[in-house]
């Protein structure tokens, strides 16, 4: 199967001299999360969602040819399998596939994963065994302040909604904030939010929608499907009780797929880290090599992909660090979070974690 047999022919694009005001409508309005951006008809960037939310402000007359980035692309013939690799690579929702210059389509993550059944027999997995436990949520009563600190620390595009007893109530969308934030369509008091100049009162109850779960005995496969349905990048997991306990996300099934075409040799991923963070991608490369070596020679896990998302909180003039990450290796799919005060302290006590947790699963 090549990218042809997959790909959105429909693209929705943006030329690189119209203004970041059109960009952001033009996203909210279509309900995606990255466009490709052309200059004199010719591939030039894309403009990413998750990334624009990063920053600390936008000017609405600024020209998107200013926060553009450069990706890599695709071709009609190449085969799904490098698609899948180069997707996961990227991080991003999606990449365009190119020909002669020309943007001719277009393959997102949830077109990968509406061809899964063609791509991967994942039949037999549940959510049980991917899902990411101890997961992060907000509050009905939150405030829109509050639950988009989440959601970008996250680098997520939506979040489960909790009430006090941890008990879904709702989902909420990034772009739904942005879109009560927004006022006039054309004028984007956006910059003001994010610096901070301009506080609001809009409560998460008031902008989120209805619940949406899967269970832990429910497949992959059924998960994906309300993921494409519900055009959503991540499906809260629930008890009978409708607790919330875990989230399966899009970028949990990419691994899967990713890491069944793996090479020899783990993919290590590091999230949430910017300038100023040398130190800490040094730290978790160093222990990262350490136990991926381990998992070869006491487990026998040569391939697979290693996420590690980093969190940073400030309490009392002091830096709290908050690790999220995911070990996809063969039939191998754990999760393991932890904080303290101490970055190193933090990954030693997520790699041991994994390392009892597979010696028991050998046990067993």
């Amino acid at each position: 199967m090549n990218v042809e047999d997959i790909m959105t022919e429909e693209v929705i694009s943006l030329d690189a001299e119209e203004t970041m005001s059109k960009a952001i409508n033009r996203m909210r309005d279509n309900s995606i999360h990255s466009i490709p951006v052309t200059s004199n008809g010719k591939y030039a960037g894309m403009i990413v969602y998750r990334d624009l939310m990063k920053r600390r402000s936008i000017q609405p007359n600024s020209k998107v040819v200013n926060f553009m980035i450069s990706t890599d692309t695709l071709s009609k013939g190449e085969a799904v399998e490098s698609a899948i690799q180069k997707i996961h690579s990227s991080g991003l929702p999606s990449l365009p596939v190119v020909e002669k210059n020309k943007v001719v389509g277009i393959v997102s993550r949830f077109d990968l994963i509406k061809q899964l059944d063609r791509i991967m027999d994942i039949s037999r997995i549940r959510n049980l065994e991917i899902k990411t436990s101890d997961p992060v949520y907000v509050e009905a009563e939150e405030s829109a302040d509050s639950a988009i600190e989440k959601i970008r620390d996250l680098d997520e595009y939506e979040a489960p909604v909790g009430d006090r007893e941890g008990k879904l109530v709702g989902i909420l969308r990034l772009e739904r904030i942005v879109e009560q934030l927004m006022g006039d369509r054309e004028k984007i008091p956006y910059g003001q939010y994010t610096s901070q100049r301009v506080r609001t009162k809009v409560i998460v109850s008031s902008i989120m929608e209805n619940p949406v779960s899967v269970s832990d005995s429910d497949s992959v496969m059924e998960t994906c499907q309300k993921m494409v349905s519900e055009r959503l990048h991540m499906v809260p997991v629930t008890d009978r009780d409708m607790k919330i306990t875990g989230v399966v996300s899009i970028d949990d099934i990419i691994d899967i797929l990713a890491s069944s075409h793996e090479r020899e040799g783990f993919l290590v991923n590091i999230s949430g880290l910017g300038i100023g963070d040398e130190d800490l991608y040094d730290i978790s490369y160093g222990m990262a090599e350490k136990f991926v070596q381990k998992l070869g020679r006491n487990f026998g896990l040569t391939s697979g992909i290693l996420n590690i998302h980093v969190i940073k909180y400030k309490e009392e003039g002091s830096v709290k660090y908050s690790v999220r990450t995911r070990l996809t290796a063969g039939r191998v799919y754990m999760s393991v979070n932890s904080f303290d005060w101490n970055f190193g302290k933090c990954l030693s006590d997520i790699f041991e974690n994994y390392e009892t947790r597979l010696s028991k699963t050998r046990r067993k």
